[in-house]
């Protein structure tokens, strides 16, 4: 398997295919009826495996391709990166897969950010400091979390949909410089598309 910034791909040994597929395992008697299949027996028969494995291949949908030996597939990509994470994105027939996909430690981080905003808030912690010793974490831990709290209502709801960016993860809300008061600067600066207004 080969992975380029634009595609993956894959190449099969058709034989090797063949034998797990059980088409090319060898003539036995009862197929042939004879003990000595002839040269051109075995070559029809092969014939037949082989448009049985490409009909067999044919109906993935990928785009594939194939010599005398080999079977090749090959899926478009695209490869997001983001500071030290490369994402693999396989695009469909229609274009890049963009079905939603429940990122659950994104969640839990703003979930956790609006546990704490309402810890403070209730005066359950009189300082963050205490706020951090209970939950055992670090102060400068606590104190990056805290602004996902004020995050736009309409990107929570999209992250707990699974809409967020493909690209964006937990730690990018985690070592966000500054965390935009203004909603929709919140909106640019982490990729997620503003709500259309109400009419």
């Amino acid at each position: 398997m080969t992975i380029a910034d634009t595609e993956v791909r894959v190449t099969l040994r058709r034989e090797a295919l063949g034998l797990r597929l059980g088409l090319t395992a060898g003539i036995s008697p009862a197929t042939t009826g004879s003990r000595d299949p002839s040269p051109g027996h075995e070559g029809v028969h092969r014939d037949r495996q082989r448009r049985r494995v490409e009909r067999a291949n044919g109906s993935s949908g990928r785009a594939i391709g194939s010599s005398d030996d080999d079977l090749v597939i090959v899926a478009p990509v695209t490869l997001r990166r983001r500071g030290v994470e490369t994402k693999l994105i396989i695009d469909g027939p229609d274009g890049p897969n963009t079905a939603p996909q429940t990122d659950i430690t994104l969640i839990k981080v703003i979930a956790q950010a609006h546990r704490w905003k309402d810890d403070i808030l209730s005066g359950r912690f009189p300082t963050l400091r205490r706020l951090a010793r209970t939950y055992d974490e670090d102060d400068r831990y606590v104190a990056r979390l805290l602004p996902l709290a004020f995050l736009a209502p309409w990107i929570v709801e999209a992250a707990v949909a699974g809409e967020q960016p493909i690209d964006l993860t937990a730690q990018d809300l985690v070592t966000l410089d500054e965390l935009p008061p203004d909603w929709s600067v919140q909106a640019t600066k982490l990729g997620f598309m503003p709500p259309r207004p109400s009419r």
